[in-house]
Parts: structure tokens; C-alpha cells; sequence
């Protein structure tokens, strides 16, 4: 299944990106570990998640207890890959140079992600980006 692109809110992308963290979730889960921290009701978790069942981004089942427990439709790395994709198109209207400019600049990466970032550079000038 393709992402649809339905616009989804940054509330709506952190609910989505913690359950894909936890390999799905259930309501009461998302509001232990999310919704409580940032303050939000448990009505509002329920409504994000339905919506987000609702959008195509998340399925649900009943586990053996009878409590629903929602899984992306994707993936972890495809649902990342996909919010990155929006994120660079809407936000940063397809222009990759700004993430660049982010990460010369940023003291959050580690030495390993710095190793990882010039490998994954050196593919693409070899040709062989994927």
C-alpha cells in the first residue's frame, strides 16, 4: 500500500512515528508513553488514531485480550523514508541543500553518522545511490 498524501499535522506525525517506534500500540500504550507526556487527553489520542486508521496510515486488530492494537500499514523504515520525502517536498519546497547547510552545521551527529553520511555520499558518486 502507498502512503496516500493526506495532510497529516505534527501531532498526527509523532503519534504515527511513536507507534511505528513500538511496532504498533494500543490507545492506552500511546497515552502511557506519549499522550501523557505531552499533555494531551485521551480523547485526543483516540481521535488521532482513528483518524489515522481512517487516512490509511494505520490498521488494527484485536489482540487475544480484546484490546485494539494499531500497527502501521507500513513498514518503520518506508513510513520514515516516506515522512522524510513530505517533509523535504512540503517544507523545504525539494531543495536538498538546506539539509546540508542542517547537517555541516550540526553538532547532534555523531562520529558514526558523520562515517555513515560521507559512505552513503560516496555510493551516490560512484553511481550506485541505492
Amino acid at each position: 500500500m502507498v502512503m496516500r498524501d493526506k495532510s497529516l499535522g505534527e501531532q498526527a506525525q509523532a503519534v504515527l512515528r511513536y507507534i511505528a517506534e513500538w511496532d504498533g500500540a494500543t490507545v492506552g500504550e500511546v497515552m502511557d508513553g506519549f499522550g501523557e507526556p505531552q499533555g494531551l487527553s485521551r480523547s485526543t489520542i483516540v481521535t488521532v488514531m482513528d483518524r489515522l486508521r481512517a487516512q490509511g496510515y494505520l490498521t488494527r486488530d484485536k489482540d487475544p485480550d480484546g484490546v485494539f492494537r494499531y500497527v502501521p500499514a507500513q513498514p518503520q523504515e518506508e513510513l520514515l523514508g516516506w515522512l522524510i520525502s513530505r517533509f523535504i517536498e512540503k517544507t523545504l519546497a525539494g531543495r536538498l541543500t538546506a539539509l546540508s547547510v542542517y547537517f555541516t552545521r550540526s553538532s547532534k551527529l555523531t562520529d558514526n553518522e558523520k562515517n555513515e553520511l560521507n559512505r552513503l555520499l560516496a555510493k551516490m558518486e560512484d553511481g550506485n545511490g541505492k
